[in-house]
């Protein structure tokens, strides 16, 4: 005799009623700890997900990366981190896809954001009352026509602008070399520590 005979009505509907919210919880978008397996562009990476989803293997999932345009991170393959799940499809926004979502849930892996987590093993801060910026390759200020930029690269700190305005004094300290611009369009040279030219 087949078993669903012998089960009573009450537990066999409460079963059911069980399977169908599991299969709704397990639909829901997953928020999980991750890893960059990939460096896409700025704002776009491939994750791989740090968790023991046995029997069942997760995939790799390209996303986008939680921030603004005018902040570009140095992303890393291997920066650690979590996705965060949105509640609909995100490819309109972020380039990934297209057109505007409706409100139909998306699958639980698609609609996901990459963002860093704190870490014990990131290196002290140079103060910690202080925005401190720093990358692997230095640091690069513009603005968003890359008319004027400034950019800190070991052992340089190099100033681009079409219009250097300088005000107050220059002090350099022993063996500093550099020039710079006045408004009025003079080219001051600078040699360990010392003017050499004005002209």
């Amino acid at each position: 005799m087949a078993d669903w005979i012998k089960n009573p009505l009450a537990v066999s509907l409460n079963d059911v009623a069980l399977k169908r919210a599991n299969d709704l919880i397990q639909s829901l978008g997953k928020s999980l700890p991750c890893t960059v397996a990939q460096v896409v562009s700025s704002g776009i990476v491939v994750v791989n997900f740090e968790v023991n989803s046995a029997p069942a293997t997760l995939p790799r999932v390209t996303v986008p990366v939680l921030g603004s345009e005018y902040i570009r991170y140095p992303i890393q393959v291997g920066d650690k981190g979590m996705v965060l799940s949105a509640d609909v499809r995100l490819g309109g926004i972020t380039g990934l896809g297209a057109g505007v979502p409706d409100m139909t849930r998306p699958g639980n892996l698609s609609a996901l954001v990459f963002a860093w987590l704190g870490n014990t093993a990131w290196s002290a801060t140079d103060d910690v009352s202080s925005v401190v910026i720093y990358g692997p390759g230095g640091v690069i200020l513009r603005d968003i026509g890359s008319n004027s930029v400034l950019s800190v690269s070991p052992p340089n700190v190099v100033s681009d602008s079409p219009n250097t305005i300088t005000t107050g004094n220059l002090v350099a300290g022993t063996g500093a070399t550099g020039s710079f611009t006045t408004t009025s369009g003079s080219v001051v040279t600078v040699q360990n520590g010392i003017i050499t030219n004005i002209f």
